[in-house]
């Protein structure tokens, strides 16, 4: 069992709470037309790439998108909003401009992996 100094404790209430994030963004996606789950699932993997390097980039916009209130950021309660229905309501602005910005850098990483992977062909 951890005692907490290493940080598995915050690492496992943070993979929860990311987890969380994820599911209520996918729904979100899932069920409105012009959102594409794929996004998120790409968006998923590279927020979880950049997280050793203290960027935030994806995970922020992640938030957005699964429609988690600011306040809900600040005080850690977003793994406890995870069984709200999301997927019956109609995304905010807000949620619509974080799922472009999402888009469109997916979109960049994506053509940036895809010319990676010709140069070795």
């Amino acid at each position: 069992m951890s005692d907490g100094r290493d940080g598995t404790d915050a690492e496992a209430a943070d993979g929860e709470e990311f987890t969380a994030v994820v599911q209520a963004a996918i729904a979100v996606a899932e069920t409105n037309d012009g959102m594409d789950p794929t996004i998120i699932e790409d968006a998923t993997r590279y927020a979880r790439e950049e997280r050793d390097t203290g960027r935030a980039r994806y995970r922020s916009l992640l938030v957005d998108v699964a429609g988690i209130d600011p306040a809900d950021r600040a005080s850690g309660s977003i793994a406890d909003d995870r069984t709200a229905d999301r997927s019956t309501t109609t995304p905010t602005d807000r949620q619509r401009v974080a799922y472009a910005r999402l888009r469109d850098h997916v979109d960049r990483r994506r053509g940036r992996e895809a010319d990676v992977d010709g140069l070795f062909e």
